[in-house]
């Protein structure tokens, strides 16, 4: 009986491993109260800015950020067009993939999510969040500091 929950254990968790952490906004939907995606593409520019994208996601990004393309295509949209509408661990390093697993999304925990909610109390949905630089930068310390502390607990790993 052991040797099952083991086995059970593992194949759940290998399901895990490649499970979706978030999708885009589908814009199709009429209703406007579902996250359109800034906080995803906010997640994606932090996972860039500390080289934990994968090799492709980040030649990809590169690219976009190089091109002229930007004039015509939103960072919004080239995200979601080269996730396919939704951030998968595929997408991120095997370490950014492995933090993102314990800290984007998980089961039922959320603690991104959490921390957006804590940073921006005044927003009814994730909606309502503006891409400012600002907004950018708050959510970017925060990330930061938990990438740290997830470090820290798996040191030894």
């Amino acid at each position: 009986m052991d040797d099952l929950l083991k086995q059970f254990l593992a194949d759940g968790e290998k399901l895990m491993e490649n499970a979706p952490l978030d999708f885009f906004y589908n814009d199709a939907l009429e209703d406007k109260h579902e996250p359109n995606g800034i906080h995803i593409v906010w997640f994606i520019a932090w996972c860039r800015a500390s080289d934990l994208l994968s090799s492709d996601f980040r030649n990809a990004f590169d690219m976009y950020t190089a091109s002229e393309s930007q004039s015509e295509i939103s960072i919004l949209d080239f995200c979601k067009k080269y996730t396919e509408g939704s951030l998968k661990p595929e997408h991120l390093s095997p370490r950014g993939a492995s933090f993102a697993r314990k800290y984007y999304g998980t089961g039922w925990t959320h603690r991104y999510l959490e921390d957006l909610e804590a940073l921006f109390p005044d927003a009814e949905s994730f909606d309502q969040l503006v891409d400012r630089p600002e907004n950018y930068e708050a959510i970017s310390r925060i990330i930061s500091q938990r990438l740290v502390e997830f470090l820290r607990s798996h040191a030894s790993d």
